[in-house]
């Protein structure tokens, strides 16, 4: 099993960044308490994975290490928007520099939820990156916002649904998902 979660909830009159995932690592072996988190050098962002440990820990580490040494990134000064399109050609010139993979281990099997605080849009942003095979890259997708609040799961199909499914209940218990369907030109897709 693998998932990783990130929303927006709000409290009063506050908003907040949520970000969960469960703790097992994989790549050979097992390990079921490793962390698949990262709070960015910059601290109002973070990166966090889903999926095979030997592709995704040294892309999150790249990209970690990249925005330390970059002042414009590590100082804010880059907004979270312009940092994911960074974080994309971080994800590309590291997946370029693969050679020498054994059968199709050179596709990468990891996927990713991005996010952070935007100072120009004054609001958490969330994206969910992911591996295109049709287009040979990586692609950043935003969050579905539920409510004006990005949610995103990543992970396993099977325990995405499940996700999105228990999602789905705790909207129709509380009297929400109704009115959130009703109030979309889009319905919101839960598979």
């Amino acid at each position: 099993m693998t998932i990783a979660a990130a929303w927006v909830r709000t409290l009063r009159n506050c908003k907040e960044l949520i970000v969960v995932s469960d703790s097992r690592l994989n790549g050979g072996m097992k390990m079921d308490c490793g962390q698949k988190i990262i709070t960015l050098p910059r601290s109002d962002a973070f990166i966090c994975f889903a999926g095979d440990t030997s592709w995704a820990y040294p892309l999150m580490h790249q990209v970690a290490s990249a925005i330390d040494i970059y002042d414009r990134c590590s100082s804010r000064a880059q907004d979270i928007k312009e940092l994911k399109t960074h974080i994309l050609k971080i994800f590309e010139r590291l997946r370029e520099q693969i050679h020498d993979a054994i059968g199709d281990m050179d596709i990468p099997d990891a996927k990713f939820i991005f996010g952070g605080y935007s100072w120009i849009r004054k609001k958490f942003m969330i994206w969910h990156i992911t591996y295109q095979k049709s287009t040979n890259s990586f692609r950043a997708d935003p969050a579905r916002e539920i409510y004006g609040s990005p949610v995103v799961f990543t992970g396993d199909e099977e325990h995405v649904i499940v996700a999105n499914a228990m999602l789905r209940e705790k909207l129709k218990s509380r009297g929400k998902l109704d009115n959130l369907e009703k109030g979309m030109k889009n319905t919101v897709k839960f598979e």
